[in-house]
């Protein structure tokens, strides 16, 4: 992240400028060897040191052990490792607890505490522990849903330049959650976050511009946001730009560049994207036809929960399309796909049962 980035460096600059730890330079080359993703060196020379209780060589190391960068995953020694460093005050170690006991693998998964750490992280400015805070608050976890408290977090991410805070508030303008409903403020801070190449602003940037809000429609412009998204790998991009491609709008038609970027998206688990994809597999758009890729596709949204889907394979069964019929089977994902309320499968349903 940029703003963890930002964190070592000035760790390194603290280093250099006022001799701290000047007595071992390895605590310098360790840190340096970090922030340029050397992490096996980097552990090398971080790990004596965080063992004899250096609040920043444990911070470093409890993060490597955490994300298995330069040694192997070992969550009970980020933990220790990392409580150390947020005990002394340390804020990316703060940061990256809050971070465990979100997650609930270095440690019993606790939102409560994930916010205790956030704000202490937070309050000391780390913009990455600002905008998870402002997740808290906006989704009610560990703390009372309130937006107010929301909107403030993401701002002061969002003022030191970190995208995803940026985002969020924009998200906050777009939507009118603790702010008063502002398109052209949306648009302004979904900018700031595009430009840095996030793609969930990028997309929410791409929509103000397909459906003119705060701004005049552009179904071009939208385009190029959503591609911009789809080319970082972020999957609802690039379904988006095969769907648009598919239907040639904002975008040359094209049934093969629109199966390509579905495709992308359907490997990446997008289930919305699994179910187009096998769709084109069974009628044969943009590749050549094949039924058992359309059913595997297909199977795999439905097994996701997609509605659409679970109708389809039920079908697929029912009728023996490139299978060998299985009434039961078919009444199964029927049935799950009534369930959710889809008319056709309820109707169907009600007629074969």
């Amino acid at each position: 992240m940029k703003s963890k980035m930002c964190c070592v460096l000035l760790v390194i600059i603290l280093i250099a400028v006022t001799g701290y730890y000047s007595i071992n330079t390895r605590l310098l080359k360790g840190t340096l060897d970090f922030s340029h993703s050397d992490h096996r060196t980097a552990f090398h020379e971080l790990k004596s040191l965080a063992d004899k209780g250096d609040a920043i060589a444990q911070a470093l190391v409890g993060s490597m052990y955490y994300k298995g960068d330069g040694v192997g995953k070992d969550y009970s020694k980020a933990f220790e490792m990392t409580k150390a460093a947020a005990e002394v005050g340390y804020a990316y170690a703060q940061f990256m607890l809050g971070n465990m006991y979100y997650d609930g693998l270095a440690v019993q998964q606790n939102y409560s505490d994930a916010v205790r750490w956030y704000q202490k992280a937070a309050e000391q400015g780390d913009a990455d522990a600002q905008t998870q805070l402002g997740n808290m608050y906006g989704q009610g976890l560990g703390v009372k849903k309130d937006f107010v408290q929301a909107v403030k977090w993401y701002r002061k991410a969002a003022e030191q330049g970190e995208p995803q805070g940026q985002s969020n508030l924009g998200g906050c303008y777009e939507l009118g959650e603790g702010v008063t409903q502002d398109y052209t403020k949306a648009r302004e801070w979904y900018l700031k976050a595009a430009e840095q190449g996030n793609a969930t602003a990028q997309i929410n940037l791409g929509d103000l511009h397909l459906k003119g809000l705060g701004v005049p429609q552009d179904i071009t412009l939208a385009f190029k946001w959503f591609k911009q998204a789809a080319v970082n790998g972020d999957p609802k991009g690039q379904l988006i730009v095969g769907w648009m491609h598919l239907k040639g709008e904002g975008a040359p038609q094209s049934d093969q560049e629109a199966f390509s970027w579905i495709e992308a998206s359907a490997k990446q688990g997008l289930a919305e994207a699994q179910f187009q994809l096998g769709m084109m597999y069974w009628s044969g758009q943009g590749t050549t036809k094949n039924m058992d890729e359309a059913r595997r596709w297909i199977q795999m949204a439905a097994e996701q929960g997609h509605p659409e889907a679970q109708y389809g394979l039920s079908l697929i069964y029912i009728r023996g399309y490139g299978v060998t019929p299985d009434r039961e089977q078919g009444m199964r994902w029927l049935s799950k796909a009534a369930a959710q309320g889809h008319g056709q499968a309820k109707a169907v349903y009600e007629e074969l049962k």
